[in-house]
């Protein structure tokens, strides 16, 4: 004989977070394309810093800049963790089986 099951109605909270692996490794690859900086929210420095890097007399201009990121990451996640809205909730239902005494 099975138990009847019932259905529990639970909220899952979703968001979105950037990760500091991540935008380590898109500096370091890539940073003085400014491909951290599109990631990190900021697609317009990202840009800028693109522009100057494929600027000959730009280089010396990505490269300090390519430098000082590497401080300024840790801040650029952490504000863009507090920025990034979560997902909305959304109801789940779970089949949960209910046991009589």
């Amino acid at each position: 004989m099975s138990e009847p099951e019932t259905n529990q109605q639970v909220s899952v909270l979703a968001g979105t977070t950037k990760s500091r692996l991540v935008a380590y490794l898109l500096w370091g690859f890539l940073g003085v394309l400014g491909a951290h900086r599109v990631y990190l929210g900021t697609p317009v420095s990202g840009l800028a810093m693109m522009i100057f890097t494929l600027s000959f007399f730009g280089i010396p201009v990505s490269i300090v800049w390519w430098v000082i990121d590497a401080f300024l990451i840790p801040r650029m996640v952490n504000e863009e963790n507090l920025r990034a809205t979560p997902l909305p909730r959304v109801p789940v239902i779970v089949p949960t089986l209910r046991f009589s005494n």
